[in-house]
């Protein structure tokens, strides 16, 4: 009997420990649940929302701005947002790897990037807060994302921008998409 559990044991010994639990990915490599889609770089500016008069319509827009400026700068696109606030605009900045610029001074961004690909403003009111992407390849046509000025999921309204700017998408132009109102 002893020498049956000692050969088990060496056994075990022989083969290594116990493997973990394997996570299982999909065959592009992804985690379940997750897709995956070639995003081409392109050159963004996304306005400012700092002179909203409503305080809490202007933190909810100059947060959601900020989610957006750093997911599109994850993504490898070239983007740029106005600020007045010069600590505020150098903060995002470092965070975000993204370009700050003054308000006035956007034309300066568009001559040294030799032009734009699209283009982003944040409004805000008293019920919402909308998102007006307008893309190159539409001049006269745009996409609005409109969520609550209460706050509103901030990652779903980055997710729609992300995937307006998505070619192809085109049946997402001169369309609104709300999200939670």
């Amino acid at each position: 009997m002893a020498d049956n559990y000692l050969e088990r044991k060496m056994e075990e010994h022989r083969r290594g420990p116990m493997p973990a639990y394997r996570h299982r990915v999909t065959s592009r490599g992804l985690p379940p649940g997750t897709v995956s889609f070639p995003f081409p770089v392109r050159r963004i500016i996304v306005f400012s929302a700092g002179e909203i008069p409503d305080a809490v319509a202007a933190g909810n827009a100059v947060g959601l701005r900020d989610s957006l400026v750093k997911a599109l700068a994850a993504t490898g696109c070239r983007v740029a947002f106005t600020e007045a606030d010069i600590v505020s605009r150098n903060r995002l900045a470092q965070t975000s790897g993204a370009c700050g610029v003054a308000p006035g001074d956007t034309d300066i961004v568009a001559a040294r990037w030799e032009g734009l690909d699209s283009s982003m403003t944040i409004t805000c009111n008293d019920t919402t807060t909308d998102i007006n992407v307008y893309p190159r390849y539409g001049d006269s046509r745009h996409t609005c994302i409109r969520i609550p000025a209460s706050g509103g999921d901030t990652g779903a309204a980055v997710r729609a921008v992300l995937w307006s700017l998505v070619e192809g998408n085109d049946y997402l132009l001169d369309n609104t998409v709300n999200i939670g109102c």
